[in-house]
């Protein structure tokens, strides 16, 4: 995705799947969501960001989690 803060720890856990989906539209909501971690762990100490994928019920889920306040 090409966004790094040089303070963040980003951990992927990331499975292979097809998706019929814009690859345009889904890399802006990634970009953004990770920005958007990045600024709310820009103030803790600890600025962990985890982005994970999974299959479930054949729906592809994607989870940010970060170690930011909110």
């Amino acid at each position: 995705i090409g966004i790094i803060s040089k303070h963040s720890k980003i951990d992927t856990d990331i499975v292979d799947a097809y998706l019929a989906i814009d690859e345009s539209s889904l890399q802006q909501v990634l970009v953004n969501c990770l920005k958007n971690s990045i600024e709310a762990t820009a103030n803790t100490e600890e600025k962990i960001i985890k982005l994970t994928s999974a299959i479930e019920n054949n729906f592809f889920i994607i989870k940010i989690l970060d170690s930011g306040v909110g």
